[in-house]
């Protein structure tokens, strides 16, 4: 009686904060996507008695940002007008993303069956963000995907790190086949998820290439509705140390979201004496690359995400990279970002002009991405010289 009590006054409070002249400013609807509440539209309430059932006690919580959200319900429906939703996570004004099945040849739309299993997705990322840890801050976690081909290039980059029981029960991991899935519940991982379908090896821009890439603003979508900080990472890292997530926000504190940096010439860093490894001005330092990413819960971040899938569809299988749409659409959403420590390093200037500073002073570095290079060969290749040049640095200090 009293849960029934409960919920007929959630209800009647969504309803009147419908009717009502500004429901942007409740908070009984804060739990759906910024942008439906701006609209003050009472078109969601009035919906079948059903629909209202499973998603009342979302719309009549507390403020959406302010603590994880454990039980918003992610519901694909179809409206009316004959688009469909994946409420609250995409809206109507994104609705060109929504499909009943299937994806087009960008990769960026969502289905119902992937709509319906960012719920899965999510409980397991509100599990690892509530495991006790010493370096990793409240309500963040880490999360990657990978698959069978991938897999030992991945754990390969993670082997200084994953035996740091602080950071990998952070760490959520999306396995795009079902041997990964295996393989990650065998080598103790606690967060592993299985996606809704087999995606083995693709070329580069090729077969699955493109649904891949997007599955990784598409988690940090999930995880961000859900109120976490994540912190997202690519297989092709090898990590020297635990990223420290308090510090890198810390570093530019107005951001909303952190990326990696394209191109650091890190030749002209070392040229100067005691240069800050964090960042110099001076130093050329351009790009936006995809490959670590710090992603906050902010309704502009998610607004931004949004726009990045939406200017994905509309590119269809053009050659603009994933990373290129979300940098865009971040912009679009007016997104205030900024550029990790220059400590999260990459292989542009070792790859494009051979000048190779990883292999002499990476001692302070965080993390070292194997980017500019195609292949799974070119890329462990890579990351197996820079772990065996850090090994002979760390042994001559």
């Amino acid at each position: 009686k009293e849960y029934l009590r409960s919920y007929r006054e959630a209800y009647l409070e969504s309803i009147l904060a419908a009717r009502g002249p500004s429901s942007s400013s409740s908070s009984s609807s804060s739990s759906l996507d910024a942008e439906e509440i701006e609209k003050g539209s009472a078109e969601d309430v009035s919906e079948s008695s059903k629909d209202s059932e499973k998603n009342v006690i979302a719309r009549s919580g507390k403020d959406s940002r302010s603590s994880p959200n454990e039980e918003g319900e992610i519901v694909f429906k179809s409206l009316e007008n004959g688009k469909k939703i994946c409420s609250p996570l995409i809206d109507e004004e994104f609705s060109d993303l929504v499909v009943e099945e299937g994806n087009d040849e960008s990769g960026a739309l969502t289905s119902k069956a992937e709509c319906e299993w960012f719920n899965q997705l999510t409980k397991v990322g509100l599990e690892a963000s509530k495991m006790p840890s010493t370096c990793v801050p409240d309500d963040h976690i880490f999360a990657t995907l990978t698959n069978d081909h991938d897999w030992d290039m991945s754990m390969f980059g993670l082997q200084h790190i994953k035996d740091e029981k602080c950071f990998t029960d952070r760490l959520v991991i999306l396995c795009l086949d079902d041997v990964t899935f295996s393989k990650c519940e065998a080598a103790g991982f606690k967060h592993c998820v299985k996606y809704i379908k087999s995606m083995a090896s693709s070329d580069f821009m090729h077969d699955d290439y493109r649904q891949i890439v997007w599955l990784k603003p598409k988690m940090a979508l999930a995880f961000l509705n859900a109120k976490l900080t994540v912190f997202t990472l690519d297989s092709d890292i090898l990590f020297f140390q635990v990223p420290d997530l308090a510090k890198i926000k810390e570093l530019h504190p107005e951001a909303e979201l952190h990326y990696q940096w394209e191109k650091v010439n890190y030749t002209a860093l070392y040229e100067m004496e005691n240069p800050n490894e964090d960042f110099e001005e001076s130093v050329r330092h351009d790009g936006y690359n995809s490959g670590q990413v710090l992603w906050m819960p902010t309704a502009n971040v998610i607004k931004g995400t949004l726009r990045a899938l939406l200017r994905g569809k509309e590119g269809g299988s053009g050659d603009k990279l994933e990373q290129a749409h979300t940098r865009d659409g971040m912009s679009d959403a007016g997104v205030n970002t900024a550029g990790l420590s220059f400590r999260y390093a990459a292989n542009w200037q070792c790859s494009t002009r051979g000048v190779c500073s990883v292999y002499t002073k990476s001692q302070n570095w965080i993390s070292y991405h194997a980017t500019w290079l195609q292949g799974l060969e070119s890329k462990r290749a890579i990351l197996t010289k820079v772990e065996e040049s850090s090994s002979l640095q760390m042994a001559q200090l």
